[in-house]
């Protein structure tokens, strides 16, 4: 009996977790561009940067595992800089809690110059506060 129980025990485990991947609906995939002016961290000069997005938005039925939107993002700059490293953009939102952040790498080939960006935002809506902000844009030198 404990034996035929811990069967049907690990059998259903195995339907629950084979099952997870189908409680989110297939990713919905968009594109965008940004082009805005900004100033170069390294000069101080204003430049125009192009950045270029793929974004994967995971919508989930259930409402109970969060809302997922990823972003792989590609840039150039009017200088010559070029995103060499960003991580994927990504935000997370629950229903109690909004996570969102990047960290990009520029670099200007020509000069050797090279640029770091980054952005963490944490918002609860809970009690309404944003408790994490940052933006940094910071030469990192050639």
């Amino acid at each position: 009996m404990k034996r035929l129980s811990t069967m049907a025990l690990a059998v259903a485990l195995l339907l629950v977790v084979g099952a997870a991947p189908a409680l989110a609906d297939r990713p919905v995939v968009t594109t965008d561009s940004n082009t805005f002016p900004a100033p170069n961290p390294c000069t101080g000069e204003i430049h125009t940067l192009t950045i270029d997005a793929v974004i994967k938005s995971h919508f989930h039925q259930n409402n109970i595992l969060p809302t997922v939107f990823t972003t792989k993002r590609t840039g150039t700059t009017t200088d010559g800089f070029v995103m060499m490293k960003g991580t994927p953009e990504t935000s997370v939102n629950n229903g109690h809690v909004l996570s969102y952040g990047f960290v990009d790498r520029w670099r200007n080939e020509a000069s050797g110059e090279m640029f770091r960006v980054q952005y963490r935002l944490l918002i609860n809506f809970n009690t309404g506060n944003t408790q994490v902000e940052g933006f940094s844009a910071v030469c990192l030198g050639s």
